[in-house]
């Protein structure tokens, strides 16, 4: 059950279709340090749409609530949104200043985005690239056996930081709030 959550969520951020099918993930939720959101901040609960997705993004739709997110990916799966509700050890927010860092586990690895609200009506997604191997030391390769290759990434607290404020750290989607 666990595994197929992970790989749905695989989906929902584009990571099936990478061109290289490697995507970055880490070893624990990040920041390990951030506090643990019980909720989503009432700033983002409602409904979005998208304005900008990257070629591998194709969360067109996403609606907050309390404690699920619910996405729709139109051009691959038409009337078929899916959820996501808030777990500890398997689907975390985490707070980091500002910002806050979405968590989803599968198989003892961790895939981490980064949302981040410009304004009220403005939300960002943001993914790490393979430029994170040049802020973050220790490093491994995992083969799923499912099409994709991750790299799992064990950084300190520091290497966290630097990563984030990295060229690493890239915008994979816009979204408006829906009226």
């Amino acid at each position: 059950m666990k595994k197929a959550l992970f790989f749905a969520v695989c989906g929902l951020f584009g990571l099936l279709v990478l061109q290289s099918c490697t995507a970055a993930a880490f070893d624990h939720a990040q920041p390990v340090n951030g506090k643990l959101e019980k909720a989503f901040p009432k700033s983002i609960l409602g409904n979005w749409v998208a304005t900008e997705l990257t070629e591998h993004f194709y969360v067109d739709k996403i609606s907050f609530d309390k404690t699920t997110v619910t996405y729709e990916m139109t051009a691959l799966s038409p009337d078929n949104p899916a959820s996501l509700t808030l777990t500890k050890d398997s689907v975390e927010l985490r707070r980091m200043k500002k910002d806050y860092v979405f968590n989803v586990s599968g198989d003892n690895i961790w895939i981490c985005f980064i949302l981040r609200q410009s304004s009220k009506n403005k939300l960002e997604i943001y993914g790490f690239d393979e430029a994170a191997k040049n802020y973050v030391a220790r490093y491994e390769t995992e083969d799923t056996e499912q099409g994709i290759i991750f790299v799992k990434y064990y950084p300190t607290e520091a290497e966290w930081e630097q990563l984030v404020a990295s060229d690493a750290l890239k915008k994979v989607a816009t979204y408006e709030r829906m009226k």
